[in-house]
C-alpha cells in the first residue's frame, strides 16, 4: 500500500477512536437511591389494602418515533392504559432540548414486558429495520403503590407520592412504612436519559415493615356504600361516618367525601386530597351531644328519667327555642325527650345540670382533651371526640381513646407478612 493510502487509514482509525472517547467522556456515571418496598397496610381481618408492587419508570427516545406518533400511539395506548390522543399528544413533542420523554407514571412489570415486546417489534414502522428500536426505550426500577379497592378508606389510608405518605395513614406512619432504600448505579447520556442495559442494583433495598388497622372490612364496606347513597340523595358538600367499638374505642370503619382514589390521586380535588372531614374539620356536634348531657344530669340525679315536661317551646333569657318540629309532642319523660330529640326537653335538662357539672362532664367525657388521633393537621377533632365519648364508662370515668393502628408486623420479604 502506498504511504499516502496507509497514512490515510490511521487518520481516519485516529478519528474513529477520538469520536469514541468524546462519545465516552460524555456518559455520565450516576449513583441514586433504589426506594424500598414500602410494607402493606392491611385491615383487621390481615386483607392488604395499600401494597407496593415492582414498577419500572419509562423513557422513550422520540427521535425515531415521531414520525410514526399515530401509529405507535395506537399500539401502544392500550398497552398504557391511555387514550392514543393523549398519547400522540407526547410523543409528538419537540419542546424539550432532549430528544427523551419519561411517561408521567412508573409500570408494572407485565406493562413493561409489553412495552419492551412492542419496540421489538415495531409494528408502526415494520420497514424501518436498520433502527435499533429496542434502544429506544429504557426501564428504571421503582415501586408502584397499590391500592386493590380504589375509594375504600381512602382519606384515612392515604396515599403515596414519590415513594413517601403525603396523608393519612401513608404519612402517619410513613417511616414504619418506608423501609430503607438500596443503591442503584447507571449510565446516562448527557441529557440525563439511562443507557440501556447499563442500570445496576449495587445495595438491595429493605422493606418497610406491614401496618395493620382496626378497620373491619364487611363494617367500611357497608359504610362506604351507605356514604354513596346518602351522597345521591342529599348532595352535602362534605359527610362523615365514623364507626366505633364502644368496648375498645377502635375505630372500625371512617368515611369520609369527598374522597379520591389513590391510585390516581393526581385527578382528585384540592379539598379531597388535604382533608379527611371525619379527622380534620371542626363542626357543630347538635344533637349528637345530647346523649351525654342526659347522661351528666343522671350521673348528677340532676334530673329523674321518667319526669314529664311541656315538650314545644321554652323561653331562655328572652329567646324562644322549639323543637325541631315546631309543635312539640305534648307532654314527654326526659327519656321520650332523648327518643324525640326534643331541643325544649334538653334546655330544660341542661338548665337543670348547671354549667358546672356539665364543665365536669365535659372533662371526664374526654371532650376537652386531644383525640389522640394524630393526623396532619395536629388538631383535636370533634367527630373523633364524641366517637371517643360515646365509649367512656361514666361510673369509673374511664375513657377509652379512638385508635385506628393495631400493630406492627415486622416484613421481611416483599408483601405481607401475616
Amino acid at each position: 500500500m502506498p504511504c499516502g493510502g496507509r497514512l490515510s487509514s490511521v487518520r481516519r482509525a485516529t478519528g474513529l477512536r477520538r469520536i469514541a472517547k468524546k462519545a465516552a467522556d460524555k456518559v455520565i456515571d450516576v449513583t441514586k437511591p433504589l426506594l424500598a418496598p414500602r410494607g402493606a397496610i392491611l385491615d383487621a381481618q390481615g386483607n392488604e389494602i395499600a401494597y407496593d408492587v415492582p414498577a419500572y419508570y419509562v423513557d422513550i427516545q422520540l427521535q425515531h418515533l415521531r414520525p410514526y406518533a399515530d401509529q405507535a400511539a395506537a399500539i401502544l395506548a392500550p398497552i398504557l392504559g391511555t387514550t392514543e390522543s393523549a398519547l400522540v399528544a407526547l410523543l409528538s413533542r419537540d419542546d424539550r432540548p432532549s430528544e427523551w420523554i419519561q411517561l408521567p407514571t412508573p409500570v408494572e412489570a407485565t406493562v413493561k414486558e409489553k412495552l419492551a415486546a412492542a419496540f421489538d417489534a415495531h409494528a408502526w414502522a415494520p420497514e424501518a429495520t436498520k433502527i435499533a428500536w429496542y434502544n429506544d426505550i429504557t426501564f428504571t426500577p421503582t415501586e408502584l403503590r397499590v391500592y386493590p379497592y380504589d375509594e375504600f378508606a381512602a382519606n384515612a389510608i392515604g396515599y403515596v407520592s414519590k415513594g413517601t405518605g403525603q396523608s393519612g395513614v401513608e404519612l402517619e406512619y410513613n417511616k414504619l412504612l418506608a423501609g430503607t432504600n438500596g443503591v442503584m448505579s447507571y449510565q446516562q447520556d448527557p441529557t440525563g436519559v439511562p443507557l440501556p442495559g447499563s442500570v445496576h442494583i449495587t445495595q438491595a433495598a429493605k422493606p418497610g415493615d406491614n401496618v395493620q388497622l382496626t378497620i373491619d372490612d364487611t363494617i367500611q364496606g357497608y359504610v362506604e356504600h351507605e356514604m354513596d347513597n346518602l351522597m345521591a340523595k342529599y348532595h352535602p358538600a362534605h359527610a362523615a361516618i365514623i364507626v366505633s367499638d364502644p368496648q375498645t374505642g377502635a375505630i372500625l370503619a371512617i368515611s369520609s367525601r369527598p374522597t379520591f382514589n389513590p391510585n390516581q390521586y393526581w385527578k382528585a380535588s384540592l379539598d379531597a386530597l388535604s382533608q379527611n372531614w371525619a379527622v380534620s374539620s371542626a363542626f357543630e356536634p347538635g344533637s349528637t351531644f345530647k346523649p351525654f348531657v342526659l347522661a351528666a344530669a343522671l350521673q348528677t340525679n340532676s334530673i329523674g328519667l321518667y319526669q314529664t315536661f311541656a315538650s314545644g317551646q321554652i323561653t331562655i333569657d328572652n329567646q324562644t327555642i322549639h323543637d325541631w318540629n315546631y309543635t312539640g309532642w305534648g307532654t314527654l319523660t326526659f327519656q321520650q325527650a332523648l327518643e324525640e330529640s326534643s331541643n325544649v326537653g334538653f334546655s330544660k335538662i341542661a338548665l337543670a345540670l348547671g354549667w358546672p357539672n356539665m364543665n365536669k362532664y365535659l372533662n371526664l367525657f374526654g371532650f376537652t382533651q386531644p383525640t389522640s388521633h394524630r393526623s396532619s393537621e395536629r388538631s383535636d377533632i370533634p367527630a373523633l371526640s364524641e366517637v371517643r365519648a360515646g365509649a367512656t364508662r361514666i361510673g369509673d370515668g374511664r375513657i377509652w381513646s379512638g385508635y385506628c393502628r393495631d400493630s406492627v408486623a415486622t416484613n421481611r420479604s416483599h408483601g405481607c407478612d401475616c
